[in-house]
C-alpha cells in the first residue's frame, strides 16, 4: 500500500474538485483597511505595499498586473493605471477613484517597478538604509 505522500499515489484519479467552480472570496472594506493600516506609512516598502493593495482592491487588478506596473503607468491627472499585459496579454486602462490615486502615485515613486525584484513580492528587500 502506498502512502498519500508518495509519488504516484493519485495516479489515474481525478481531482476531487475537478469541474467545480467556487465563488471568489471578496475582502470586506474593514479587512482591506486593516491590511493597509498594517503597512508602514514611512518605510519605502510599506508605501509600496499600500499602493499595491489599493491598486488591487480599488482598481480590480490582479497580483501580476499590479507588480508589473511602472511609474509611467500611473497617470495622476487622469486618475488611471495602465495595465500593459493583462489577462490574455491585453492592454487596458483602469480608473481609480480620487481617494485611491494619491496612494497609488506615492507607491509608484518608490521603485522603478512595483514588483521591483525577481524575488517573491513579500520577500523583496527594502532599499532603505538600516
Amino acid at each position: 500500500m502506498t502512502s498519500p505522500t508518495e509519488k504516484g499515489f493519485n495516479a489515474g484519479r481525478e481531482p476531487a474538485n475537478k469541474g467545480k467552480k467556487y465563488p471568489p472570496e471578496v475582502l470586506t472594506p474593514d479587512e482591506v483597511r486593516g491590511l493597509i493600516e498594517a503597512c508602514s506609512s514611512r518605510a519605502p516598502t510599506g508605501i509600496r505595499n499600500r499602493a499595491l493593495i489599493v491598486a488591487m482592491y480599488r482598481g480590480g487588478l490582479r497580483v501580476g498586473e499590479t507588480l508589473a506596473l511602472r511609474p509611467k503607468d500611473v497617470d495622476t491627472t487622469a486618475g488611471t493605471l495602465t495595465v500593459l499585459h493583462g489577462k490574455g496579454d491585453r492592454r487596458r486602462v483602469v480608473g481609480l477613484d480620487p481617494g485611491a490615486m494619491p496612494l497609488s502615485a506615492a507607491g509608484s515613486k518608490q521603485d522603478t517597478h512595483w514588483g521591483s525584484t525577481d524575488m517573491h513580492p513579500c520577500s523583496a528587500p527594502s532599499r532603505a538604509s538600516h
